[in-house]
């Protein structure tokens, strides 16, 4: 990315910044500061800007650590879902192949049932017809 330079203000004081940032958003970084560290100094009864920028950048630092911490955990949390994301993929895969081979075997029995029906219905007509022989017989 292509450095930025920028002339920005803090307290007054006059810095010249190069950022990766746009020169508006260097600007509006330096009113903030400003902004936080006369907030410092009110709080702290008048402390100097030295120490108001100081405990101005604890503050930052620590927010940045948070940051940082709640990011790790985001992402190993990520990395478990995506383990087990891989595990219920290969689950659905299992349950997948498993459903194909009952498909199989449904068609497989539907078909046998199909058989048995036409043989029924044969046995059926030979019964018929040995009962009419029978009775013709008699």
């Amino acid at each position: 990315m292509m450095k930025n330079t920028a002339e920005v203000k803090i307290l007054g004081q006059t810095y010249r910044i190069c950022s990766d940032e746009s020169a508006s958003d260097m600007a509006r970084l330096a009113a903030r500061v400003t902004e936080d560290i006369s907030r410092s100094i009110e709080s702290n009864s008048g402390a100097g800007s030295l120490t108001a920028a100081a405990l101005a950048a604890m503050d930052y630092l620590s927010r940045l650590e948070k940051a940082e911490r709640e990011l790790s955990l985001m992402k190993s949390g990520a990395s478990e879902n995506s383990d087990e994301t891989e595990t219920l993929r290969a689950r659905i895969s299992e349950l997948s192949e498993e459903n194909g081979r009952i498909k199989a075997e449904l068609e497989s029995a539907q078909s046998q049932i199909g058989d048995y029906k036409a043989r029924i219905v044969v046995l059926e007509d030979k019964l018929s017809l040995a009962k009419r022989k029978g009775a013709k017989k008699k």
